[in-house]
């Protein structure tokens, strides 16, 4: 569901809370094949039975109503609209934000299968075949070629891919908006205080340390 008026609301403070309530109330498990989400929550989507429209978003008995809401994974999430064979004008969003304030949770809930993400961190992980935190300063140069060319297929709009997400920090207002004229795409800020994307970090396991070191620098550098 890639439309502006749908990562407004998926990225709301009462869409988020209403999401990790559930998870905790019914359990990390998809509810359609049961697969344990444990360790992948942020792959665990919560999908309106009666589905959102720009028309009924704004209708809290239908977009935040619990027993509208399925916790279904990424893969039934995927066949779930590949069913309905949902087509429109293929947009480009730019999902920024601090680290650990929620935008891969954001991307997976809006993305379908055939979508194309530009993330720096599943790109570090494809790459190397390392943890998805874990990322060598040496692969940096290869890491870059193969975004910046990814940026120009999203630029040129080449390839069949159905909608764009470009994932990132992207602090800089300049840096912003040199990339939403290259590819004629919306910005879409994941708000979350200092001290909440802190607290995110600390499930970062060995590379907790590093990633709040990360955050206070993108809060340091942040440009509105």
């Amino acid at each position: 569901m890639a439309e502006a008026w749908a990562a407004r609301f998926y990225n709301s403070k009462e869409w988020k809370e209403l999401r990790w309530q559930l998870i905790i109330k019914r359990g990390p498990k998809c509810e359609r094949c049961g697969r344990d989400m444990a360790f992948k929550t942020a792959e665990l989507i919560g999908h309106h039975i009666i589905p959102l429209t720009k028309d009924n978003v704004s209708n809290p008995d239908i977009s935040l109503n619990p027993d509208n809401v399925e916790l279904i994974c990424f893969d039934c999430h995927n066949a779930e609209h590949e069913r309905f064979g949902h087509k429109h004008e293929r947009q480009v969003f730019l999902i920024y934000g601090p680290p650990c304030s929620g935008k891969s949770t954001l991307v997976n809930q809006m993305s379908t299968r055939g979508d194309l993400i530009i993330d720096m961190d599943m790109l570090y992980r494809a790459v190397s075949g390392l943890d998805l935190y874990d990322k060598p300063d040496c692969l940096r140069s290869n890491v870059l070629a193969i975004y910046h060319d990814l940026i120009n297929q999203v630029k040129t709009r080449y390839g069949g891919w159905r909608d764009a997400y470009i994932v990132g920090g992207f602090p800089l207002r300049g840096m912003r908006e040199a990339i939403l004229r290259q590819t004629g795409g919306e910005a879409i800020l994941t708000e979350a205080s200092e001290d909440e994307c802190l607290a995110a970090a600390g499930a970062r396991g060995i590379f907790a340390d590093e990633w709040k070191k990360y955050i206070k620098k993108w809060f340091a550098t942040y440009q509105k």
